[in-house]
């Protein structure tokens, strides 16, 4: 199942393979320019609330005390410009700009580029307006798993929404927790908390680059850790409506998306964007 996500909602999003030096060097330059802009106009949050005890280190995991899947909702409808609508699927290298223990303040050496490979692909866009312009949304609480060898990792994605968003620029603030739990006893191991800040930006047709400035915090919503990752991504497939959402693995949150939309235009007093069929449905 396709996932309705931003790109890079997974801290080793894939990217495809920059073929040439020259390619790096600018795609490096690029992205300290928008690690300029970022730090300039974007503010990451100095610390978090503590996360649920109920999933605190130590505890057993238990799916009752994650937010309820039914309860996820669109609040946060935002326009997608033409050249980031569609389906994109990653696959190549991540760049690695700084690692820095917000702890010590040390700065670690970046390990620079490295070969990755995500199979999912994600679809940016989901509705269309009376002019016809692209919107899309991220429902939220949104929970994933993954497991590596004997480790469960559920990844909850409890906010995801729009800071700016502009003809040649995107960005991104999404909120999450990530639990790392045992597979056989069912204890949790390690819980981090990471605010990203995700700046999208087109480099090519059908070609974008993303720079995900991220902070990790503990249980506690202490500062740990920052990493800022440098991703490219290419254009699988052009945008498509999409009348549903069904929170993937799950099969619980199902979300009309034509009635969600119609609404959220309506509350913001943009009841001129609903076309004809959603106004309708709207009433």
């Amino acid at each position: 199942m396709a996932l309705i996500l931003p790109l890079s909602l997974i801290l080793c999003a894939a990217v495809f393979a920059l073929s040439t030096p020259t390619q790096a060097q600018q795609s490096s330059q690029l992205g300290s320019e928008l690690s300029a802009q970022l730090s300039g106009h974007i503010e990451h949050a100095l610390v978090l609330p503590p996360v649920n005890p109920n999933i605190q280190v130590g505890r057993r995991f238990d799916e009752r005390n994650l937010s309820p899947h039914d309860n996820a909702d669109t609040k946060f409808w935002w326009h997608v410009p033409d050249w980031l609508s569609g389906s994109w699927h990653n696959i190549g290298r991540i760049h690695e700009l700084s690692f820095v223990n917000l702890k010590t303040h040390e700065s670690y050496e970046t390990k620079g580029p490295r070969a990755i490979s995500y199979a999912e692909h994600e679809v940016i866009g989901l509705q269309t307006d009376r002019l016809g312009e692209v919107w899309t949304c991220v429902p939220t609480p949104y929970v994933s798993k993954d497991r590596v060898g004997n480790i469960l990792n559920v990844n909850m994605i409890n906010l995801c929404e729009p800071l700016k968003t502009a003809d040649d620029q995107v960005v991104l603030k999404l909120l999450a927790t990530t639990l790392m739990v045992d597979s056989s006893t069912k204890e949790i191991l390690a819980v981090t908390q990471r605010e990203a800040i995700q700046t999208y930006k087109p480099v090519a047709p059908g070609k974008i680059l993303i720079l995900a400035s991220n902070r990790f915090f503990d249980e506690f919503g202490q500062p740990e850790f920052s990493r800022d990752l440098l991703t490219h991504c290419r254009k699988q497939s052009e945008y498509v409506e999409q009348e549903y959402w069904t929170s993937p693995g799950t099969g619980l949150s199902v979300i009309d998306l034509r009635r969600s939309f119609a609404d959220y235009l309506h509350e913001n007093h943009l009841d001129k964007l609903i076309p004809d069929a959603k106004l309708a449905h709207h009433h």
